[in-house]
């Protein structure tokens, strides 16, 4: 989890010329979809203004929870959220083993088949992570993203995929992975 700030983010609210009018507090929790959406939303059609083309990805913490998932995109579809991907994290230390992350996926492509879906964040599992999402159906999954690849942490234990070594860093054999599932799922790159 990353520490938030104190200050409640704020938008600000205009009148029918598009004109501010003064703050409006917004928070960014799901105990209130109504502000999140609003957030949310933004951030989406600021995006697809600046070039349609790019996807746009929600990302959770819960690659092993389908419920908290699945109500989380429903939650955002009816707040209007426009989105293209939606991403996990799946460490074994937080959300368990590669099995319980593919039963999610699983379960979220066939309840969203419109959906894109990626794995946010990883450990040492690379394989087996991109191994369940090139396996859904439709082309659904997308791949993977590495959130952290100099460091190794209680999150991703022994998976740094780069050293730091004096001013710069070197990479480490676990980058090697990335050139055998390049091989392995190239038909769909």
């Amino acid at each position: 989890m990353h520490a938030m700030p104190d200050a409640a983010p704020s938008i600000h609210v205009c009148d029918a010329n598009g004109q501010p009018t003064g703050p409006n507090a917004v928070g960014g929790a799901i105990s209130n979809w109504t502000n999140l959406g609003a957030l949310l939303h933004a951030g989406s059609a600021a995006v697809k203004a600046i070039d349609p083309s790019i996807l746009v990805m929600l990302h959770l913490d819960r690659g092993n929870d389908y419920q908290t998932s699945h109500d989380f995109i429903v939650a955002a579809r009816a707040e209007g959220v426009a989105f293209d991907v939606f991403g996990e994290s799946c460490y074994t230390a937080y959300q368990g083993q590669p099995a319980d992350w593919a039963s999610n996926f699983s379960k979220l492509a066939s309840a969203f088949p419109d959906l894109k879906f990626a794995i946010a964040e990883y450990g040492p599992e690379a394989r087996a992570a991109n191994d369940l999402l090139f396996a859904l159906p439709n082309a659904q999954g997308l791949g993977s993203f590495v959130w952290e690849p100099t460091r190794a942490g209680a999150w991703n234990t022994g998976h740094a995929l780069f050293e730091p070594v004096y001013r710069g860093y070197t990479a480490t054999p676990d980058l090697l992975l990335y050139d055998q599932m390049k091989v392995a799922y190239a038909a769909r790159l």
